[in-house]
């Protein structure tokens, strides 16, 4: 093969592997609805947390909390509500390494594997949702 006969191949490869990666795990078909709410913790905004929407057999739809506000897309459907609230943490190292950082989450499994709190998204209604949780619950 010369090497002008490659640069077509390595374009359409390329361009195919994007379009793969840009489809990511939206099903064909698959309806979405615009999602926006806010999470409160003992009465206060979650600084830094995540709300998961989350159905069997499917992967979890994550959505970033910043200052108890979150907003994006959720396919249409039923879902069990879980939250995380994350403060951060030192890891000890390797000897010889450098400190790491991580978060940890800092909400007890009742809001997220134990989760009760539920959602139905429609793509045709607004879809806002208001949680309000406690820690001392």
């Amino acid at each position: 093969m010369t090497t002008e006969m490659r640069s077509p191949i390595v374009v359409m490869a390329a361009v195919s592997l994007a379009g793969v990666l840009l489809v990511g795990c939206v099903k064909p078909g698959e309806v979405r609805g615009k999602v926006s709410g806010s999470v409160t913790l003992d009465g206060e905004p979650m600084v830094d947390g995540e709300v998961a929407f989350v159905r069997p057999g499917r992967a979890a739809t994550v959505l970033e909390v910043r200052n108890g506000i979150f907003a994006g897309e959720v396919p249409e459907g039923s879902y069990r509500v879980e939250f995380y609230s994350y403060k951060e943490v030192e890891v000890i190292p390797m000897k010889g390494e450098p400190p790491i950082i991580d978060r940890q989450n800092t909400l007890p499994p009742m809001y997220n594997v134990e989760s009760k709190e539920t959602a139905e998204v429609d793509p045709g209604k607004p879809n806002t949702f208001e949680f309000s949780l406690s820690k001392g619950r």
